[in-house]
């Protein structure tokens, strides 16, 4: 008797044990955070240039270096100093996200998608630097296989300001890494963008334009404008993936657009702001986006399979 009641003590340290090291293993995987990193940066009317010749100077370093490195928003901003309108704020958040595929009914679907955490980045660019890649010119061999693919967005917004209580809000989505071929690209849900503002309608848009391509044809993406709010905010959906004949094919780029406007009413001197949301689905149906209608960005119901990234600028003055 002495033995069994001994035996069973044991057991119930042993199960406690193992409850303890369960429990201490899910809170390490959920307090183990996923790679983000974030750009801010405010500039001033002489930290960029426009020349006579239609170059540019930049005296900000971390702006000129942003501009060396991606031709599309150095032509925006070209674009925009030849209009008259000044660059005052830039921001930008880059992640990497990890895709899992497996056969659901004998084709093969993306079955969860996820942030990568700092500890994979890592491994994963270490990958990349020992084959001597850049994430964008990344071997087929590297982000996709049977089971997985990788990639990193990075989206961004910019203001202009355009004339006293005007403003031009531009935002980007850029994806790379990903690779994709024939019918082992996943037919997946529409991936969804949005800018969204405050000021309690004393904000209102004047003009809105949104564009994007696909990676391997160079086609242009169809867009969809779901929700429209001339004083809050707009939202569109588009295909990310689109099946070719021989390879599957993915919309790395987007940008899209707004310009905004003080309405007529006396100016108020308060501040507020304005945020550039991307919401990726992985499933062909069931995730819901709307307008958020307690403040900026957009809010999502239905389908869980679903994640969203944000960036947000400050301090427009109506």
């Amino acid at each position: 008797m002495i033995k069994l009641k001994r035996l069973a003590s044991m057991l119930t340290v042993f199960c406690m044990l193992f409850s303890l090291v369960t429990y201490a293993d899910e809170v390490k995987k959920e307090e183990e955070a996923y790679y983000r990193q974030e750009k801010t940066i405010k500039l001033k009317d002489s930290d960029i240039k426009l020349n006579l010749d239609g170059t540019i100077e930049v005296k900000n370093k971390e702006v000129k270096k942003i501009l060396e490195n991606n031709k599309n928003i150095k032509e925006k901003v070209i674009k925009e100093l030849e209009e008259g309108h000044t660059l005052t704020d830039y921001k930008s958040v880059e992640v990497y996200v990890t895709e899992t595929l497996a056969y659901v009914d004998e084709e093969l679907q993306i079955i969860d998608s996820r942030f990568m955490t700092n500890d994979e980045v890592e491994e994963y660019l270490d990958q990349i630097d020992n084959k001597n890649l850049n994430v964008e010119d990344i071997s087929v061999s590297l982000s996709y296989s049977d089971s997985q693919k990788k990639g990193k967005l990075t989206i961004y917004i910019f203001r202009f300001d355009t004339g006293s209580y005007k403003y031009k809000i531009a935002t980007e989505a850029e994806w790379s890494g990903y690779g994709s071929s024939g019918s082992d690209n996943p037919a997946t849900g529409d991936d969804f963008v949005g800018i969204t503002w405050g000021g309690d309608g004393e904000l209102k848009a004047t003009s809105y334009s949104i564009t994007g391509f696909y990676k391997h044809s160079g086609n242009s993406v169809k867009y969809n404008r779901t929700e429209s709010n001339y004083q809050k905010g707009y939202i569109w959906s588009f295909p990310e993936y689109i099946q070719h004949e021989f390879i599957g094919d993915y919309a790395y780029y987007t940008r899209a657009e707004v310009e905004l406007a003080k309405t007529y009413t006396p100016v108020k001197n308060k501040k507020t702001g304005a945020r550039f949301s991307y919401i990726h689905t992985y499933t062909t149906s069931g995730v819901n986006v709307g307008l958020n209608p307690a403040g900026l960005g957009l809010t999502t119901s239905g389908n869980s399979n679903h994640w969203k990234i944000e960036v947000e600028i400050t301090e427009l003055l109506y």
